[in-house]
């Protein structure tokens, strides 16, 4: 197995668990409740532009506007003459989707650890969040290796705008669209080193220096900028989780909510900057198959 094929299996395998890890800690513990219905609480839900805006932008994600998405995005694969490409991302998009409503509709559940409870019924992972990933991710599998890093910021972008409005709007926990981003990385990741392994990386000198430049301070960039965030995040609803049961205040209830926006922002930099480390200089479906 080669270096490009493994590095994109750990990568598949590290998001696996960390869903696993988030649902644990939000959805099977009482404190984990307690922390995301604060930051649902903690929505400023008076400002009715805000909510109207979020609302606007979940409208975007229908079935139809899914099926023309992914269509696009084979188009692209097909287009460079890319077959297995256009699988592999096909295969990211809907595989994320399905394994998302899976989840959340028939093999997880949400215990009803405290009363009364926002949302009660299991809202683990967002689909919402995960439709918007998993086109992104599709994007970025399908384009060039030397532009890839540029459709990484553009990815992680939409998937944050997203992700923040299902929190927004009411519709999900912080909890839910980081498990999401998590679904779209590991099947992203594990659809990349399926085609490495079948099919090799491709010429890695076939990208151009300078752009190669470009992906490694594009990369940089986003690492730091996921850690600072998940590290705020992190520390602050850490202390929200060890804190007792009934000292919310309306400014605390205010401050969980800005730390879930950051999770959600650090998480959706995190899953992209992850997804495009791993795939490197890696030409996913090279048209003459590399000498071994």
């Amino acid at each position: 197995m080669t270096h490009a094929a493994r590095r994109l299996w750990l990568t598949a395998a590290t998001a696996a668990g960390a869903v696993a890890a988030v649902y644990a800690v939000t959805v099977q513990t009482r404190a984990g409740q307690r922390v995301g219905d604060a930051i649902l609480l903690g929505r400023r839900v008076e400002d009715a532009a805000q909510v109207r805006l979020a609302l606007e932008r979940l409208d975007t994600i229908t079935v139809v506007s899914l099926a023309v998405a992914t269509a696009a995005v084979a188009s692209v694969a097909l287009l460079r003459r890319r077959p297995r490409l256009a699988a592999a991302a096909v295969a990211t998009i809907a595989g994320a989707v399905v394994t998302t409503e899976l989840l959340k509709k028939v093999v997880l559940d949400r215990p009803q650890l405290r009363s009364p409870e926002l949302l009660e019924v299991n809202s683990f992972p967002s689909g919402h969040a995960t439709v918007a990933a998993a086109v992104t991710a599709g994007c970025v599998l399908v384009t060039p290796p030397h532009w890839r890093w540029l459709v990484g910021v553009a990815g992680a972008a939409v998937a944050l705008v997203i992700g923040l409005a299902t929190l927004t709007a009411g519709w999900h926990r912080a909890g839910d669209v980081v498990g999401a981003y998590g679904v779209v990385l590991a099947w992203s990741a594990s659809a990349s080193a399926w085609l490495v392994w079948r099919r090799g990386a491709g010429d890695p000198s076939a990208a151009r220096p300078p752009l190669r430049l470009a992906l490694r301070v594009a990369l940089l960039g986003g690492a730091v900028v996921a850690a600072v965030l998940l590290a705020v995040a992190l520390a602050g609803l850490a202390g929200l989780y060890l804190a007792p049961d009934g000292a919310w205040t309306a400014s605390g209830l205010a401050r969980s909510y800005g730390l879930g926006r950051e999770a959600i922002s650090g998480a959706a930099c995190l899953c992209f900057t992850a997804l495009v480390w791993s795939l490197g200089d890696a030409d996913l479906d090279p048209r003459v198959h590399p000498a071994r």
